[in-house]
């Protein structure tokens, strides 16, 4: 049978997600993460410009109005394409933020038969319910 899509989340409500690596029997110490995450209505005018913007442009876009999800995938995918001008733009946004020391460590290639080119990402225009 197939397995329905869960539904997408729902406009400026924020979620909670957790990572936990379960190596050990007593979950309080297993190492793990957690954040916060929230589904936003791009304006038009944002649409519009990442709609004519090339890459690099875009990550800039992105990072500017605070997505910084869609940002570092942009600036991953061209650093792993090895464009110069992507690692200048990939070391300043993670320097923005306290962490230009890690910026030159090599990234991990993995899975590529699964990453989508970032030209494939959609821009989701119609975000309205």
């Amino acid at each position: 049978s197939e397995s329905a899509s869960p539904p997408p989340l729902a406009l400026d409500r924020p979620y909670r997600w957790e990572f936990s690596l379960g190596l050990t029997p007593s979950p309080a110490q297993n190492p793990r993460v957690d954040g916060m995450i929230k589904r936003i209505s791009l304006e038009p005018t944002v649409v519009a410009q990442l709609n004519a913007a090339t890459p690099l442009q875009q990550a800039a876009v992105y990072a500017n109005q605070g997505i910084w999800q869609d940002a570092l995938t942009i600036l991953a995918h061209q650093r792993q394409l090895a464009a110069d001008a992507s690692l200048v733009a990939w070391t300043e946004l993670l320097a923005s933020v306290g962490l230009g020391a890690i910026a030159p460590t090599p990234m991990l290639h993995c899975c590529p038969s699964q990453a989508a080119p970032h030209n494939q990402l959609p821009i989701n225009t119609n975000d309205a319910q």
